[in-house]
């Protein structure tokens, strides 16, 4: 994969449950580089999920997303899921964390733009979870082909305390 990335745009959120990063997509790019970071949760665990916003940048809610992921954690046998026509897609994992473990999220968007193509994602998490150390690999896809403007991220199960989304386009 190329590695030249090109900064689209930011966007940082406190005690949110959800942050839309609007207008980041465009036939500019057939590649996107997200990097999530400073995610932070005042107790438990989360999962950090998606939907692609559409071409008015409204949240594309529909059974239209498939993922899988494959679970790596370092005290605990290697596990995986998969669903299918789900209403978000990706689950990354986002364990709360007062201290200094950091959490890192990286995903890879492809043809989100392209309105005659579907939409797919690649993702990788590391982070320090319950005294070990964790990582998750997860892909997805939305099944519908639809010209997609931007992307929001959410959590499962509590508000963000911080959360900082940077997005790039890969050349």
């Amino acid at each position: 994969m190329a590695t030249n990335l090109q900064f689209i745009k930011s966007a940082s959120g406190t005690s949110v449950s959800s942050l839309s990063v609007t207008d980041c997509f465009s036939d500019k790019y057939d590649v996107y580089f997200i990097s999530i970071t400073d995610i932070k949760q005042a107790s438990g665990a989360t999962n950090v999920t998606y939907r692609y916003l559409d071409s008015s940048n409204t949240s594309i809610t529909s059974a239209v997303y498939d993922k899988a992921t494959f679970v790596l954690k370092s005290a605990s046998p290697f596990g995986e899921s998969r669903s299918t026509n789900q209403t978000y897609g990706l689950d990354l994992n986002a364990y709360a964390h007062t201290g200094t473990q950091g959490i890192g999220n990286s995903i890879y968007i492809i043809n989100p733009y392209d309105s005659a193509s579907y939409s797919f994602a690649l993702a990788q998490t590391a982070h320090y979870e319950s005294g070990a150390f964790a990582g998750y690999k997860a892909i997805g896809v939305m099944k519908s082909a639809q010209q997609c403007n931007g992307i929001e991220f959410s959590s499962t199960s509590a508000n963000f305390d911080n959360i900082t989304v940077n997005v790039y386009g890969v050349k």
